[in-house]
């Protein structure tokens, strides 16, 4: 639920046509996250945290430091179907299992070289419309229930006023801080990851 209230926060921050416009841009990933979210999401009991957590963060550490270091990642226009399919999937059976998809998102976008308020926009509608998905696969789950709900929905006021204070943050960076920026923080949550693989 704070996930949700969150993304719809950010993708309509520049209005209902930016967030369309966005949806039919990337229509491909959305449509690879939502469906392999949907089916990864029934397995969540089955499937070791640890190991889907280093799988995902190995390569998103290895890709942050490879930018940070200067050696910058750009998708020819030709594969760019592909990458948005591929990186889709994976941001789905991750997102299904851990409730975590944005990374591969965020992997595509700095390859696309999208500018600052787009990168926001994307995410917050690719996040918006895969909190939906798994709002709903989880509530077929049954991890959320009546038990987890009232702690879910009490998140969502600190979520919110993180956001706005993140979204402050961001407007006063410029392009190149803000990819920097985005750089070490998805370097982090990588290591994040890694560290719960290997804790």
């Amino acid at each position: 639920m704070p996930t949700l209230a969150t993304n719809l926060a950010q993708a309509f921050r520049d209005g209902g046509a930016e967030a369309l416009a966005s949806v039919r841009r990337f229509r491909l990933h959305i449509g690879a996250v939502v469906a392999a979210l949907a089916v990864s999401s029934q397995f969540v009991t089955d499937i070791p945290k640890d190991l889907m957590a280093g799988l995902l963060g190995a390569p998103i550490l290895a890709f942050s430091l490879w930018q940070l270091a200067g050696r910058p990642m750009a998708l020819r226009i030709e594969h760019r179907p592909r990458a948005e399919l591929f990186l889709g999937l994976i941001g789905g059976l991750y997102g299904g299992i851990s409730g975590i998809w944005g990374p591969p998102l965020i992997v595509l976008l700095l390859s696309l070289h999208a500018d600052k308020r787009e990168m926001m926009r994307v995410q917050g509608v690719v996040f918006l419309i895969g909190s939906v998905a798994l709002l709903g696969a989880h509530l077929a789950s049954g991890v959320l229930n009546s038990q987890t709900v009232p702690l879910s929905a009490l998140m969502v006021v600190p979520a919110l006023a993180g956001t706005r204070v993140g979204l402050a943050v961001q407007d006063r960076l410029d392009s190149r801080k803000f990819r920097r920026w985005t750089l070490i923080l998805l370097a982090l949550t990588g290591a994040n990851l890694v560290r719960q693989a290997i804790a």
